[in-house]
């Protein structure tokens, strides 16, 4: 009668008394009582098969309290309320023991709760060591917030949970791979052709240090979801000497083997050996980008100045009595000041702060050295004009932002974004600040300073220099666009609306890429079936406008209809939407509404018109990179698809490619603060990284990962086996020899089973048979 009333809620809250209520009272809802009065905590105990069930004790307490009449009809006055729960009786031990006879306290097993393995997940996901879960802090924070159903997780359970999620994790990435070919291969003529769709990437590990490892990772796209995946692979002793498929097959082949991985699955090979500047110290600051990083090695020549300008900070900060003077001076001629500090000096923003603070407080820094005969010397003019005109031309640099999230496509956008960056960052005025006009304290925002602009020529033969040796730099690491990045570009949608008109300012370029994408669209047309390659019917009367001609238009596709017929792809009479009529359709993409299609990507809940215009700035409609933060080009060809049935398929392969610059790459930056490997050993430690790297990818490819979890430990024996034969399998471990298990592989069951309080599915007795009865009876 009382679960008639009683219901378990989606997620727990917290009551008046800040208690965690998993339950609701649906009668006080009747009633008119508050959600607060209406929600309660209900006790869980162990079943037989030791899982944590809801019993009614608090529940009968609730109702008795709160609900007496209906509690004495229910029960006609004549159950009474359950007392506490008694201590489990002494039992004796089994005969033939040492101890027989004697009564010894029963042990209960330790019990793996749902808060423990939530708890490895986030440790996981938030690349937090993994002696967080079982520190004495954590406990006590999580039991005060999940009460009974948290205990202190040992290490021996931590670890036993770590090898369930690494064995998921490795059967997750296996299968996705696997169905990503079959959808490729059910529309092939040949189902054994190669579908090329896979990007390997590998990075070197640690390149500040002396060792050669290098961690392997995988990327694509998911062709039905259009989903960036990209998830880490292991780490290998050696990176390849090419980017080859061949190389790649030769130096990891055994690791993409574990993954099932075929060699006609890989479209391309990266080969990344991140720069080993060092990560700054504030969170908030962003690792530098190759652009700045080019910046810092063509500052050389300006050391000597950059060492003057730290110098000159260190002597107010070192000496009180030098500050104290400064301040009073300051104050005497009106000004205010700004402390003195030193920050971040190996990254750029630390040293555009430090040269800015230099310039805001440059009166104040007059005013002391004035009165000041001997002792310490104010910079030189010359240095306050070389410090003002190094200050300008690094401000664009260090305002350059050309991080780019996961989930979007680098290939297609790497060639725009070093293109951006020429012209952002090497344009011939730059804009420095004027010294001898007017004055100003140390509190003047830089924005409000005055500045003058200059030309090349005007600058100092010393920053004139380092700016040149910059521009040239800038353009010699500007990676020249490859066959397949170049596809890449074709097959974007930003990039063939707003980005057409940069991409065409190199003529050279542009021919290019589009020979290329002919190829390979034809080439992808080739290998279908006629059935794959039908249009739907609701696009087949679309009209698109185009600033060509018409005649222009049909010499395109009568062009391209020759080829096809020559390729084989379509028949000398073949009538209807044919792959030339498709390219040329691409080709002529000019109207896509981005402001609908951002509303559509990140729909907003009675969004009002007025404010569209604060979440998308539709002038800046024509500006590559402003749409790049705003769309997502691979949700656009998710609904694009029976459009192009055919590009769409070349875009699903290509718009997954990975470049050096761009993206994050899987190398040891994420977890050198968290992870050593002398502490956790070589095989855990790659174990661990691998699934602190795919955690949060895992995570939204498995939603129910914490519940499969869960099952896997009830289901026994039988289940825990099969996920140790993956891990086995994984690091080339033997499991049987002359068809027994080995000892190891024995032993390591036996671990599981005893750590995770795993009960055997197979000889149940009858006292469990009887438990069983007992229970359903009381239910």
């Amino acid at each position: 009668e009382v679960w008639k009333y009683v219901k378990r809620m989606h997620r727990p809250l917290k009551n008046a008394r800040g208690t965690l209520c998993h339950h609701v009272c649906t009668m006080c809802i009747s009633q008119g009582k508050s959600f607060d009065e209406s929600i309660l905590p209900v006790f869980f105990k162990r079943n037989s098969s030791g899982v944590l069930v809801a019993r009614s004790a608090n529940a009968n307490h609730h109702m008795y309290t709160k609900h007496t009449d209906f509690w004495l009809k229910a029960t006609n006055g004549k159950r009474k309320l359950p007392t506490k729960t008694k201590k489990p009786k002494a039992i004796k031990k089994k005969s033939g023991s040492s101890s027989k006879g004697k009564k010894v306290a029963s042990v209960s097993t330790g019990h793996v709760y749902d808060t423990h393995i939530a708890l490895i997940r986030f440790v996981l996901q938030n690349h937090l060591p993994l002696s967080v879960c079982c520190t004495e802090p954590t406990a006590n924070f999580l039991f005060g917030l999940a009460g009974s159903h948290y205990t202190k997780l040992e290490p021996s359970k931590r670890n036993r949970l770590l090898d369930i999620y690494f064995a998921r994790m490795i059967k997750k990435v296996t299968k996705c791979v696997q169905e990503t070919r079959s959808h490729y291969r059910k529309n092939m003529q040949d189902k054994s052709f190669p579908c090329q769709f896979l990007s390997v990437v590998h990075s070197k590990w640690q390149p500040e240090s002396q060792s050669s490892l290098w961690g392997v990772s995988l990327r694509w796209v998911d062709p039905v979801t259009f989903q960036q995946n990209h998830v880490a692979l292991g780490i290998n002793d050696r990176g390849p000497e090419s980017v080859s498929v061949s190389e790649t097959m030769k130096v990891a082949g055994g690791l993409l083997k574990k993954f099932q991985i075929e060699d006609g699955d890989i479209l391309a090979c990266v080969r990344c050996i991140p720069s080993s500047y060092p990560v700054p110290e504030d969170v908030n600051i962003k690792r530098m980008n190759v652009v700045q990083m080019t910046f810092l090695d063509s500052l050389k020549p300006l050391h000597p100045l950059i060492e003057a300008s730290r110098n000159l900070i260190l002597y107010f900060m070192e000496s009180n009595a030098s500050w104290s003077e400064y301040v009073s001076r300051a104050q005497e001629n009106g000004r205010s000041v700004l402390p003195f500090k030193l920050e971040n000096e190996d990254h750029i923003v630390g040293l555009h702060k430090m040269i800015l603070l230099l310039i805001r407080s440059y009166h104040c820094i007059g005013d002391y050295f004035a009165g000041k005969s001997s002792g310490r010397e104010n910079l030189s003019a010359e240095q306050w004009l070389k410090l003002v005109m190094l200050e300008g031309i690094m401000r664009p640099v260090v305002q350059l932002d050309m991080s780019i999230p996961n989930y979007l496509p680098t290939s297609s956008m790497s060639w725009l974004h070093f293109k951006r960056a020429i012209h952002v960052c090497t344009k011939d005025v730059v804009r420095v600040v004027a010294l001898e006009k007017g004055e100003w304290g140390g509190e003047s925002p830089p924005e409000f300073l005055p500045r003058i602009k200059l030309g090349m020529g005007n600058l100092e033969q010393d920053i004139g220099s380092v700016y040149s040796s910059f521009r040239q730099a800038l353009e010699e690491r500007t990676p020249e666009p490859s066959e397949k990045l170049l596809v890449s570009m074709m097959c974007d949608p930003i990039v063939m609306t707003a980005g057409k008109v940069v991409v065409q300012t190199d003529s050279k370029i542009w021919e290019e890429a589009q020979r290329l994408f002919h190829h390979a669209v034809v080439e992808e047309a080739s290998n279908l079936s006629e059935a794959s390659m039908e249009t739907s019917a609701d696009v087949e009367n679309v009209t698109f406008e185009t600033g060509i001609g018409s005649n222009e238009v049909d010499d395109y596709v009568s062009q391209l209809r020759v080829a096809e017929v020559g390729r084989g792809v379509v028949s000398a009479g073949a009538e209807g939407d044919s792959v030339a009529e498709e390219l040329s359709r691409w080709f002529i993409l000019k109207n896509i509404d981005w402001e609908e299609e951002y509303f559509l990507q990140s729909p907003v809940a009675d969004i009002k018109s007025q404010r569209r215009g604060q979440l998308f700035d539709r002038s800046r409609i024509e500006d590559v990179y402003y749409l790049y933060g705003k769309i997502n080009p691979l949700a656009w060809w998710e609904r694009k698809r029976k459009e192009y049935p055919i590009i769409h398929r070349v875009a699903s392969k290509y718009l997954s490619l990975p470049v050096e610059h761009f993206g994050t790459h899987f190398t040891s930056s994420l977890f050198v603060n968290s992870y050593k490997i002398r502490n956790l050993g070589p095989r855990r430690y790659e174990q661990t990284c691998l699934q602190s790297f795919n955690a949060s990818w895992f995570t939204h490819v498995d939603e129910m990962s914490d519940q499969a979890v869960r099952n896997i430990i009830c289901k026994g024996r039988k289940g825990i086996e099969d996920y140790v034969k993956t891990i086995f399998a994984f690091f080339g471990e033997t499991i049987e020899q002359n068809g027994q298990p080995t000892l190891r592989y024995a032993q390591v069951i036996e671990a599981f089973v005893n750590d995770l309080a795993v009960k055997a599915q197979t000889g149940e007795g009858k006292s469990s048979k009887s438990s069983k009865r007992k229970r359903v009876k009381r239910e």
